[in-house]
This record gives structure tokens, C-alpha cells and sequence, in this order.
């Protein structure tokens, strides 16, 4: 879910909101269901095609920049893991409100380039309402890529910055507003240049000297930083507040968490809205959910109760047998189903092995006594000894099932012979006498003769 806040800015006041939209190019994440969203709307919309998902998505822009449950509108929205046919629907969105005279918003992306608008996958963007916020010259909006801001985490992932002239105020005032989705690498360097680059930006000096905008050290413009952090704000705030000192950090205490942890389902919060400024220069205040978004509330609630262990107990169902013996054949169907993919995984794994070992069938079989006997030539190396050895049982059991034998418990009676230079591997599979010049050829194929013998069928 989006997050909002309240940004008191030399007395004007911003509705501002962060939302990750979550890349089309990246729903493998989701097919995965480790946060128990496949077969949420998000995966649905996103199997239909045909843009569907990219329509609703511009909706809910529309929505929330348009609130109707709000005197105001949305002045800022900021919006991370956008991919080019998105944008180009929202643009248009944006291009027909205007021409309706139902807001003035304009749409900054951060494929600056044209070459770039279509062939930058991830891209961030930031809408802003031009009634309240003015770019100060060409060169507000700057894109922060590579060595400039996730050189090691992501290359290229941006850290988007646009300077605004914030209008309707006594004096000329600036806001400098940066938005970001830091890569999520748990040990990764992602949090670090994060701060390194916010620092950098923070006590650059302004080249802003036209159309009203005053040349100023950046140190004193206030910054609202809106952002997806991958991390809870305990995980940034100290690196944050170490790498801009001395302005402070100050978080909007967002009330509800926005995302889920993978495998448990408890809930978590990772998008926020910060403002990095001197002391009571800038002022952000959370908005609630439906502050943020009409009908945000429910989908808040649900997120609290997604985990099993935070969702209300549920009061004792009275179940008819009918009801009983359906949940237990529905129980059955899943191991059912269980048992057949843990089947053709271990199937996919002996297929692996014996590619690497190719079984030959070494002629027919014949008889030495009362003991049928089957030859094959297999190619190994030395450093496959033990896989060897199971492959050697599997092809056992299946020569076992050829010649008629139905209880593979037989196996304990079975031996191998290894020819000519070969000692016997019995049937526990312990060792097997590997010649030196076998080892001298580590990662050669190396030919061995194999004779399966088996008691004659009953």
C-alpha cells in the first residue's frame, strides 16, 4: 500500500505519497509466493494482459491525486518500479486532466532520454502538482545512476532528486525532494551508498539561479525524502543521520505496515517519508490510510492479519462427516500431489546424474550357472566415485524389473562384478579398488565394465 504524510513547508502545506507499483518485470518474486500474493489481484490483473494491470494501476494514481475525501489534492507523488507502457498510459492520464481543468500534474521519469523512456525497464517517477510546486530551472530534475548512487548494490538503479519552488508562500522557498527503491541485498552495500549519495547531494552547492530561484548552499534548501528503504527505518535512520550531519532526520510515523516478510507473513513497513533538514525547518506528519487512498483502510487490515499467528481466532466450527470425510480426500489429493512433484524432482536430479555417467547396454544377457548375467559399460570419473555407486543401485533395481523380478528386496542377494582389473563391490556398496591410473586421469571419462548378476526368475 502507498504511505502519505502532511510536510509543513515555510507554512504552506503538501499532501505527499510514496508507492511502489511493483514491476510487471519483476512478478517472478510474486509467482514464488513467498509473501502469499500469488493469486492476489496483482498476479490476476497481471495474467489477463492485454494492460489490464496497467489501467487499474492509473486509476488508483488518478485517485489518489484526485482525493475526494480530502478538501485538497495530492501536491506530490513519488512512485518507484514503473516500467515504460505504464508511464506512457499515466502521461496521457495526466495530458486528459489537464485538458479537463481537473489538475494541473506533471510527470517526471527518470528515462530523462528519449532513448531511455522505452528501453529503461525499472524506472522512478515523481508527479507534482504545478498549482504548488514550480521546477526551479531545466536542470531541477537530476537522475543519479552508477557511480553516483548504487554502484556496487545496483548499478543501475536511480536515486531521482528534483528541486521545486514551493509557491503561495510570503517568501521564495525551495524543496528538494529525492525518491529511490534501494536494492534489497540483506549484507548488501545498498543502505550505505544510499546515505553516501543523499550526503553528497545534501552539501553540493546549488547551480539554481534563474527564474526566481536563488543561489543558495543545498545544506540549508529542507529535503523530503520519499522512497521504498527495502529495510525499517531502525535498519537507515543511524547511517542516515551519521552521513548528514548536522541536519536531522525525521521520519513520518507511518501507522501501518505496507509489506509482508517473506516465509512468516508477519507484516512490516519498508516504505517511508523522511524529511532531512535543519531543526523545525521542515515539518511531516503521517497520514491515515484513508487520508492516503479511499478504501486503503481494508486493505491495511488485511495486511495486519495476513499471518497466521496475528489473524483473529477463529470460533469452532461444528463439521458435519460429510464435511470431514471432504477435507480429509482433499488432504489426500495434496500429498497426493506432493509425492508426484517430490517424485519428478528426484526424477530431474537421477536424469542430471546419469547424463554426466551414460550407461551403455553391453549385449545381451546370458547365463553362468544358475545366475543370469547383464553387462554394461558406463563412463565415469573419479570424482563422481559416489554418485557412481548410486547410479550402479539404480541401474539395478531397473534390470531387476526387466527380467521379471517384482520385490526389489531381493537387491541384498545381488553383486556386481567389475572387469577385468576391478575388485568385487558387494552388495552393501562400500568401496571399490580404483586402479592408479584411474586416479592419474581425475576428470577423464574413464571406461568401466559392469555385470549385474541376478538369480534366475521364479
Amino acid at each position: 500500500p502507498p504511505v502519505g504524510a502532511e510536510v509543513n513547508v515555510a507554512g504552506v502545506i503538501l499532501h505527499v505519497v510514496s508507492w511502489n507499483v511493483l514491476n510487471k518485470h519483476y512478478m517472478k518474486c510474486v509467482e514464488k509466493d513467498t509473501q502469499g500474493l500469488n493469486g492476489s489481484t496483482i498476479s490476476l490483473l497481471h495474467e489477463a494482459g492485454q494492460g489490464h494491470r496497467e489501467r487499474r494501476l492509473a486509476d488508483i494514481v488518478m485517485e489518489m491525486l484526485l482525493h475526494k475525501n480530502r478538501p485538497t489534492k495530492t501536491n506530490l507523488l513519488c512512485l518507484q518500479e514503473c516500467w515504460p507502457e505504464f508511464l506512457d498510459l499515466l502521461e496521457d492520464r495526466l495530458r486528459a486532466a489537464r485538458a479537463d481543468r481537473a489538475g494541473d500534474f506533471r510527470l517526471l521519469r527518470t528515462g530523462i532520454q528519449s532513448w531511455l523512456r522505452r528501453t529503461q525497464k525499472n524506472q522512478e517517477a515523481i508527479i507534482y502538482d504545478n498549482s504548488v510546486l514550480s521546477l526551479c530551472d531545466a536542470d531541477s530534475f537530476r537522475c543519479h545512476r552508477g557511480q553516483d548512487a548504487y554502484a556496487k548494490a545496483d548499478p543501475l538503479k536511480a536515486v531521482a532528486e528534483v528541486l521545486f519552488e514551493v509557491k503561495a508562500t510570503t517568501s521564495p522557498a525551495q524543496l528538494r525532494v529525492l525518491t529511490t527503491h534501494v536494492p534489497k541485498s540483506p549484507y548488501g552495500p545498498g543502505r550505505a551508498e544510499l546515505c553516501r549519495c543523499v550526503a553528497r547531494l545534501l552539501n553540493a552547492t546549488s547551480s539554481a539561479s534563474s527564474q526566481g530561484c536563488n543561489e543558495q548552499p543545498r545544506l540549508s534548501v529542507p529535503t523530503l525524502l520519499l522512497a521504498d528503504l527495502s529495510f525499517p527505518e531502525k535498519a537507515i535512520r543511524p547511517l542516515l543521520q551519521r552521513a548528514i550531519r548536522p541536519l536531522s532526520v525525521s521520519f513520518a510515523r507511518i501507522p501501518y505496515p505496507t509489506t509482508l516478510c517473506e516465509g512468516s507473513l508477519l507484516p512490516k513497513r519498508i516504505d517511508s517519508i523522511a524529511a532531512l533538514s535543519e531543526r523545525d525547518c521542515m515539518e511531516v506528519k503521517a497520514m491515515e490510510p484513508e487520508d492516503v487512498l479511499p478504501g486503503l483502510g481494508a486493505v491495511v487490515e488485511l495486511l495486519k492479519s495476513r499471518s497466521m499467528d496475528l489473524a483473529p481466532v477463529p470460533q469452532k466450527e461444528i463439521r458435519t462427516d460429510i464435511e470431514e470425510a471432504e477435507k480429509a480426500e482433499k488432504w489426500k489429493r495434496h500429498q497426493e500431489k506432493v509425492l508426484e512433484a517430490r517424485k519428478k524432482i528426484q526424477e530431474k536430479r537421477w536424469n542430471k546424474i546419469e547424463a554426466r555417467m551414460p550407461f551403455q547396454d553391453d549385449g545381451p544377457s546370458w547365463m553362468e550357472g544358475d545366475v543370469r548375467v547383464k553387462r554394461f559399460a558406463v563412463l565415469v570419473r573419479s570424482a563422481d566415485r559416489e554418485r557412481f555407486q548410486e547410479v550402479i543401485a539404480r541401474k539395478m533395481q531397473l534390470c531387476i524389473k526387466e527380467l521379471g523380478f517384482s520385490d526389489t528386496g531381493e537387491l541384498e542377494r545381488f553383486y556386481l562384478g567389475f572387469d577385468p582389473d576391478f575388485e568385487v563391490w558387494d552388495s552393501a556398496g562400500v568401496a571399490v579398488s580404483w586402479p592408479d591410473e584411474f586416479e592419474a586421469l581425475a576428470q577423464e571419462r574413464f571406461p568401466v565394465k559392469v555385470s549385474v548378476k541376478l538369480p534366475l526368475p521364479a
